[in-house]
Formats: C-alpha cells, sequence, structure tokens
C-alpha cells in the first residue's frame, strides 16, 4: 500500500464525521420516536394544562393538538361555570369522563417497562407502533399492547394518535384517543328513532 493510498484513507475518515456534523440531521423513525415519547411523557395524562399541550407541538399533530387544546379550554370553563362539580361526573358535559385519560391503558396510566414491538407503514405519511407494556401487579407481570399512530408532516413525523387496547390481547372494539376526547353528541328531541312509513294495503 503507497503513501498517497494511506494518505486518501486517513483524509476520508477524518472527512466522515465532518460532513455527519455539517450535513442534515438524521430524520427519526417513528418507531424512535415512540421511544422518546414514552420516555418522556408515557405517564403523563392527555389533558394536561393548556400552556403544557403548546409546548408539545412539536410531538402532536396538527390535529391531536387541536383537539387535546379545544378540550382542555371546555374542560376548564365547564370547571369555572361549575366549581361545585367534578370531573368525571354524569351529566358533566364535554369534559366528562375524560380528566384522567392517560397516553398509556395501563391502570393509573402505570408502566414498569415496555417494548417497542412492531412498525407498520399505513400509508406514504402514516405508520402505527405496537408498543407492549408491563405493570408489576402484586408482584404479577400485568402485559398490554397499545398502538402509537404517527403521520408525517413536512418532513417531520408528528403523533396523531393512539389505540388504546385491552390488557393481555388486542380488543376488537378498540379505544383511540381522539375517540375518547370529542365530545358527546347533542341529546336529540325524541327518546326513539321515526319508524318508516306504513304503507297501506289492499282494501278489503
Amino acid at each position: 500500500m503507497t503513501m498517497r493510498t494511506l494518505l486518501a484513507i486517513f483524509l476520508l475518515l477524518a472527512a466522515v464525521p465532518l460532513a455527519h456534523a455539517g450535513g442534515k440531521k438524521l430524520q427519526q423513525t417513528p418507531g424512535t420516536l415512540t421511544r422518546t415519547f414514552l420516555d418522556n411523557y408515557g405517564h403523563d395524562v392527555a389533558l394536561m394544562e393548556v400552556k403544557r399541550i403548546d409546548k408539545m407541538r412539536a410531538v402532536f399533530s396538527k390535529q391531536l393538538s387541536a383537539t387535546l387544546r379545544a378540550v382542555r379550554i371546555a374542560q376548564d370553563a365547564l370547571a369555572a361555570e361549575q366549581p361545585d362539580d367534578k370531573p368525571g361526573v354524569a351529566g358533566a358535559g364535554v369534559g366528562a369522563g375524560i380528566a384522567e385519560l392517560g397516553f398509556n391503558s395501563g391502570e393509573g396510566h402505570a408502566f414498569d417497562s415496555y417494548d417497542v414491538r412492531l412498525t407498520n407503514m399505513l400509508g406514504k405519511n402514516r405508520a402505527a407502533v405496537d408498543v407492549e407494556f408491563v405493570a408489576n401487579v402484586q408482584g404479577t407481570p400485568v402485559r398490554w399492547r397499545d398502538r402509537y399512530e404517527w403521520v408525517l408532516e413536512g418532513s417531520t413525523w408528528k403523533l396523531d394518535d393512539i389505540v388504546f387496547r385491552s390488557t393481555g390481547r388486542p380488543n376488537p372494539r378498540e379505544r383511540r384517543l381522539t375517540k375518547l376526547l370529542r365530545p358527546s353528541p347533542a341529546p336529540v328531541n325524541r327518546l326513539f328513532p321515526e319508524r318508516p312509513p306504513v304503507k297501506a294495503g289492499p282494501s278489503r
């Protein structure tokens, strides 16, 4: 190996970290972003203060951020109108039953460990990350899986929804964070749906 070849190799090796440092930041994947999200916010509740929601705009999609913010504001307004009512009681309105909604489906929003199991591409700009959680309940490990759905906004993956599943195995009736945050439908004026008109039979 000639001196010129050795010099070329040394120059190439020296240029690698410089190119990496001066180049564009490597795009994070939905899997790595899910780990970062769970490490930082996994034990939090979905309806934190508005200021905290605003600080997390870089994490949430535009739709999820707007939904969380709107429900939090509505809940605060309801609490101001009815200071004696506790959130979550029947008939409390838009904020009923969701004040303690967490970012995972464990009891008390607690888990001891988690494992990112699988990432599925749902489309060109959407991905779903399955996560298995483990919680120690009176010395017995309890396992469950939730799904974190990400959407590509511009060149950045943003958390767009969370699918909460039952403990042990996926529940056919999956619960979505965005659906749980929706206000209850407006009451209707009638108790029963209208019956279809009865056709007149042949005259006798």
